[in-house]
């Protein structure tokens, strides 16, 4: 059934009243035509003997249904409730709706009579949809006796639409057609998705499943737009600004496939508009690793700047994985795109990157404030989110790298084939990825390294050895041993390894409990930052800046990373010695978009790489262990806790 048979279906449910046609054509604002067309679907619809929709000439209609009947109506509607749910935070954007796809001004009482609801409550959600409006750059007119409307360019107006249906719909996982129907009931969008396909395999590409859903939208939007008479109209240097663009063709295609299928007019204004549009997309497939590739990126130079900036603070070389960088500029210019035109794309897995990939999150939103002094652009946390993602998969890439060169060694060992064999074995069971050149005596080692290109001489024996690094280890290589081979052929990696009685040994080791603060009672994020941040300075952790510099990054993004943590820090300077304060609250506080009740405020060189990423690592770790976090709550004292 059509959406709007569904709300004749649901009215008629309601009550055991008879309605006569003229009635529910004025609740319907449709002609009485078109409700006896649809009673006459309804009633093929209905084919169970325990519902039955009656008409009646000169009486009305109504509709009968036994206990079992009221229960299949209930199924049947719905199917409807996620897109007319009376919940307060959808229907103020049904009311959005509604007044975006009016041509003229919609009184108040016609919207309530569609909605089921009071006029009051229409005069509400009104009101509280005025900031998201001219967010989008519309206005809202409110006049006497004639009702609301919104005004602004066609293009905005179709911008919002699309953005305020993403919000009622859930535009993850499969189904998106039968999803966007209702919205579209006039619209084959069967064939625009046939078009969005063809042109992905026409150009080579493919839509990441966030922007195929946009453009789907945008397109069925602006199919209905112009059949209705509303088109874009760029003026003439912003026409000639999207004919330069390579999305200018492609969207140039799109256009004449929408002509011929939906018996449009699509100008230039409108292939103006599609191109903005797959100029904000985001694509699911990776680009060829050369520099031709970024070509069509503005400011390379200066995203350069901003990479090595970031790298030199984190000692990562960010710009030397090409593919990161081609990548993640292509990203970044889509991102752009978006940003300026208002066209805003949510993460979905915003929080699962926050939690699970916090250091690249920290180095991503450095880049973004960076981004920002720059280009002037701010990032929210789903663009800081894209971002990280983008540099986990260069650190993947990187540690998959490190494991497919895989230390490379020769044993020297003279106590006997018996303990050669035996070391041989366990050394490799150890450490199943490494390369054993040879077990040979000490006598023949200086023959092999003139053949051989090897990291390490590993020898159960006192050896020295000019131009190559050897390790001594015992013949039986117990535990000890394995720890001092362990940090020589896996340097950076040690630290995480190494065995403690402690499930969380890095963060454990740098608390203290002269900056430890426990079931504080502050209200807010900035009293914790200014609290904890004095202690630290008292005794001298860091210097008399730091504070200033903790809440500048905190408006970068805030620093709350889920599991009730919060993890407030400066980007670079300010620590005079490792450590981390602690803070547990007796009530939680608002940091950002989370409620926080632990605060590790972090004292920590990023000159030390390896290290910082193992403190990430671990905290993202302890966020999601909720047996220490409780006991971290009900700790009165220092000696109490235990990581």
């Amino acid at each position: 059934m059509l959406l709007r048979e569904m709300k004749l279906l649901e009215l008629l449910a309601k009550d055991d009243r008879v309605y006569t046609t003229v009635e529910l054509a004025k609740m319907l604002h449709v002609s009485t035509k078109t409700i006896k067309k649809d009673i006459k679907n309804i009633k093929e619809e209905l084919k169970t003997p325990e519902c039955h929709l009656h008409s009646q000439a000169g009486k009305g209609v109504w509709l009968t249904c036994s206990d079992q009947g009221n229960v299949f109506i209930k199924s049947l509607l719905s199917d409807i409730r996620p897109i007319c749910s009376d919940a307060p935070e959808n229907r103020k954007y049904h009311v959005l709706l509604k007044l975006l796809q009016a041509p003229s001004y919609l009184s108040m009482e016609s919207i309530a009579d569609t909605l089921y609801v009071s006029k009051g409550t229409v005069v509400n959600d009104v009101n509280e949809i005025i900031p998201f409006v001219e967010k989008q750059g519309l206005t809202m007119e409110k006049k006497a006796k004639y009702g609301v409307r919104v005004l602004g360019k066609e293009s905005r107006i179709r911008i919002a639409e699309c953005a305020v249906i993403s919000k009622l719909v859930r535009l993850q996982g499969n189904g998106l057609l039968t999803k966007l129907v209702p919205f579209f009931e006039e619209t084959d969008l069967q064939e625009i998705h046939t078009i969005l396909h063809d042109m992905e395999d026409d150009y080579g590409f493919t839509f990441a499943d966030s922007s195929y859903a946009e453009m789907m939208i945008s397109l069925a939007i602006t199919v209905e737009r112009v059949r209705n008479g509303n088109v874009c109209c760029p003026t003439e240097g912003e026409l000639n600004g999207y004919r330069q663009k390579n999305q200018w063709s492609m969207a140039g295609h799109m256009a004449r496939k929408l002509e011929q299928e939906f018996h449009i007019v699509m100008d230039e204004g409108e292939q103006a508009y599609i191109t903005m549009n797959l100029m904000g997309a985001k694509l699911q497939n990776r680009p060829m690793e050369n520099k031709a590739v970024i070509s069509g990126v503005r400011d390379i130079q200066k995203l350069d700047e901003i990479m090595k900036a970031a790298g030199d603070v984190f000692h990562e070389d960010i710009l030397g994985d090409q593919l990161l960088r081609n990548t993640l500029y292509m990203h970044l210019e889509g991102m752009f795109n978006r940003l300026n035109h208002q066209m805003h794309l949510d993460n979905p897995i915003k929080q699962m990157v926050k939690d699970e990939l916090a250091y690249e999150f920290e180095i991503a939103t450095y880049i973004a404030g960076l981004i920002a002094e720059q280009f002037g652009t701010g990032l929210g946390d789903d663009e800081i989110c894209d971002i990280a993602l983008y540099l986990g998969a260069s650190f993947e890439r990187r540690k998959i790298s490190d494991v497919l060169v895989a230390p490379t060694v020769v044993i020297a060992c003279g106590t006997g084939m018996g303990t050669s064999l035996f070391f041989e074995a366990r050394l490799k069971r150890v450490f199943p990825d490494i390369t054993i050149r040879r077990v040979l005596p000490v006598s023949r080692i200086r023959e092999v390294l003139e053949q051989e290109t090897l990291d390490c001489v590993i020898s159960t024996v006192p050896l020295a050895l000019d131009g190559i690094n050897v390790i001594q280890v015992s013949p039986v290589l117990n535990d000890k041993d394995i720890e001092v081979l362990r940090k020589a052929l896996y340097p950076g990696k040690n630290e995480k390894m190494a065995s403690s009685g402690n499930s969380y040994p890095n963060l454990w080791a740098m608390l203290n409990e002269k900056i430890t603060i426990l079931n504080c009672d502050c209200k807010t994020a900035e009293e914790v930052i200014v609290l904890l941040g004095q202690r630290m300075i008292q005794e001298k952790y860091v210097d008399s800046g730091f504070i200033e510099s903790v809440l500048k990054r905190e408006k970068l993004a805030p620093t709350s990373i889920g599991g009730m943590f919060a993890i407030p820090h400066a980007f670079e300077g300010h620590v005079i010695k490792q450590g981390i304060g602690l803070m547990t609250l007796r009530k939680p506080v608002i940091w950002g978009e989370e409620r926080v009740q632990i605060i590790l405020m972090l004292s920590v060189d990023v000159n030390s790489t390896s290290k910082l990423r193992i403190i990430f690592e671990e905290l993202a770790d302890l966020t999601k262990d909720t047996a220490v976090v409780r006991q971290i709550l009900a700790a009165g004292r220092f000696s109490n806790l235990k990581l």
